[in-house]
């Protein structure tokens, strides 16, 4: 997967890639070092990832994961297109 890191004044970046154990295209959101430093806005995310998932709506996007990987804290979502393009 490759991506542009988060600014400093972004707290998180996104990207999109293919998931080949599914062969579909998702929507990844990496957090900050910054926020992913602060377990405050960490568990914050995590709550709010959760939540989301819990939903299902035609108008919210679908959460497929969350994870830490090295450090590095993400969620794939359902994407590309108008969550792609909303959040951007």
């Amino acid at each position: 997967m490759r991506f542009s890191p988060p600014s400093a004044q972004a707290a998180w970046a996104q990207c999109t890639e293919r998931d080949t154990r599914l062969n579909r295209i998702v929507a990844v959101k990496v957090l900050s070092a910054d926020v992913a430093a602060d377990p405050d806005r960490r568990a914050r995310f995590e709550r709010e990832t959760r939540a989301i998932a819990a939903l299902s709506h035609p108008h919210i996007c679908t959460i497929h994961d969350v994870r830490r990987h090295e450090r590095i804290d993400y969620l794939v979502m359902e994407g590309p297109g108008r969550w792609v393009n909303a959040w951007s």
